[in-house]
């Protein structure tokens, strides 16, 4: 009985994880940005201050950590169920980043287009997507919606893979 009583007031896993989350981007955004990244010399409505994108995904990353512990905190599972879920969870994790290695290594041989596609395909088929079309319209779109953002947008040059530079 008092173990079930301090069980509850004590923060779950992944509310010690929000928390830390949090804290690490109060710090990046207050703290780290503002020392490591340079500003540029020209002042202008036009372009973007270098700090925009480390600070939006501070921010992201923030809300992100508030939104874990509010969703945390609603649905405690008991220790049997989540220690199963945790193992089943550490797999798919260490499956993920796996994917996401050999992404970053196909990359530079396929370029930015290919290799995306087909890595949204694989993770979306991954995580329990069996709809054929969601399979191929998906990754297309997504890829090309990035790829205008980051080319037409940003003005960001993506690999082109060496494969089809010749």
């Amino acid at each position: 009985m008092e173990e079930n009583v301090r069980s509850k007031h004590l923060l779950n896993v992944d509310q010690k994880v929000s928390v830390v989350m949090l804290v690490f981007a109060i710090v990046l955004y207050l703290y780290i940005i503002p020392t490591e990244v340079e500003e540029g010399t020209l002042s202008s409505m036009v372009s973007l201050q270098p700090s925009f994108m480390p600070k939006l995904m501070s921010l992201c990353l923030a809300v992100l950590s508030i939104l874990l512990f509010i969703t945390s905190a609603k649905h405690k599972n008991c220790p049997e169920e989540r220690k199963d879920h945790q193992s089943y969870s550490l797999k798919r994790t260490a499956i993920c980043i796996g994917l996401l290695f050999s992404y970053a290594y196909l990359i530079e041989i396929l370029g930015y287009i290919i290799s995306t596609i087909v890595a949204v395909a694989v993770l979306l088929y991954f995580f329990g997507t069996k709809n054929r079309i969601e399979l191929i319209v998906i990754p297309i779109g997504l890829t090309l919606l990035l790829y205008w953002f980051f080319r037409g947008v940003m003005e960001v040059l993506l690999p082109e893979g060496f494969i089809f530079t010749g």
